[in-house]
């Protein structure tokens, strides 16, 4: 029985380390962890360890004492976890040695032996044909440390897995069902068998996937712009404009050459202040009819400009008209 005490004593002297490490409880932690306590201890007392357990367990984590550990571990002995709680009936009695409570500790050295004649557990061993560089056993995810190989690890009643894991090596694992009381059973480990070295990379050259060839998108075509639609616009309002002027100079002229001979009418035998009066606006129809038909002639000819301009632009044919206004006239000239 002594590899198990030794176990044990690692057990419980890394319970204490997680105690002690823990920070110091608040108020308001120490109030709940109370309040959980007497909920707990009361299921406890009804042997309703399936309620009472949890509660315990919290007032634990969250304010350890001597009395919160103890009833745990009975509560634990109630469920049949017999490794949980004798460890826990371990650290109980060093606490209440620690706080004198003698009442405490007459309970947990009667419980202990009790016990542990009654737990299950494993011992790993390791042959020394199994103990490669960089091995590592763990229990149920937790690492088992080389002091522990060869020591009976108390367990709980339930499913148990035990891994071995080492660099360049495959791994083993074994499935270890515990199912009642004083169950003792060894899991020895196996060779771990090297791991498959990496295919080395082949000579063959890498494939070359091909970019897809850009395809430009269609795009739409504008139709060609006419560029001399506005020069045939300007021209064919200039011609509008000239032909108007030079009606109204027509009609002006008409009027003076009335007037004219009104004028004269008024002149036999003598001129009188009526023919002088009339002939005044005969002159003034004159000098209307004739500022009416340059005005006219220019735009026409200004309008036949534009017109030929937007033609040639219209048609893609290069021309230049030039149209000049001389004292003789309007005299226009083209160049193709």
């Amino acid at each position: 029985m002594k590899k198990t005490h030794a176990c044990v004593a690692i057990a419980i002297a890394g319970l204490v380390g997680v105690t002690e490490s823990r920070a110091e409880p608040t108020d308001a932690d120490r109030a709940l962890a109370t309040q959980l306590f007497r909920e707990g201890k009361a299921l406890l007392d009804q042997k309703n360890y399936g309620a009472a357990c949890p509660k315990l367990e919290e007032s634990e984590r969250l304010d350890p004492g001597g009395g919160t550990i103890l009833n745990l571990a009975v509560c634990h002995l109630g469920q049949g976890r017999l490794a949980t709680a004798w460890t826990e009936l371990h650290v109980a009695l060093g606490m209440a040695r620690r706080d004198n409570r003698d009442d405490r500790i007459e309970v947990a050295t009667r419980l202990i032996p009790d016990v542990e004649g009654r737990l299950s557990g494993v011992t790993i061993v390791v042959p020394s044909e199994a103990d490669v560089p960089g091995l590592e056993i763990r229990r149920d995810g937790t690492v088992v440390g080389r002091a522990a190989w060869g020591t009976l690890i108390p367990l709980d009643p339930g499913e148990h897995v035990f891994e071995a894991t080492a660099p360049g090596r495959i791994g083993w694992r074994a499935d270890v069902s515990i199912k009642g009381e004083a169950e003792r059973r060894t899991v020895p480990v196996s060779v771990l068998e090297m791991a498959p070295l990496p295919s080395p990379p082949t000579n063959a050259p890498p494939v070359v996937t091909p970019m897809p060839t850009p395809v430009a998108e269609p795009r739409a075509v504008e139709p060609p712009r006419d560029r001399g639609a506005a020069a045939r616009i300007m021209g064919a309002i200039e011609i509008s404009v000239g032909g108007a002027a030079v009606t109204a100079g027509a009609v002006a002229g008409a009027f003076a050459i009335s007037k004219r001979h009104a004028s004269d009418a008024l002149c036999v035998p003598l001129c009188t202040a009526d023919a002088y009066a009339v002939n005044d606006q005969a002159k003034s129809f004159a000098d209307g009819a004739t500022a009416a038909f340059a005005l006219g002639a220019a735009t026409l000819v200004a309008g036949g400009v534009s017109l030929g301009v937007g033609i040639a632009a219209g048609t893609g044919t290069s021309r230049r008209i030039v149209a000049r206004i001389g004292p003789r006239g309007v005299a226009v000239a083209g160049a193709f």
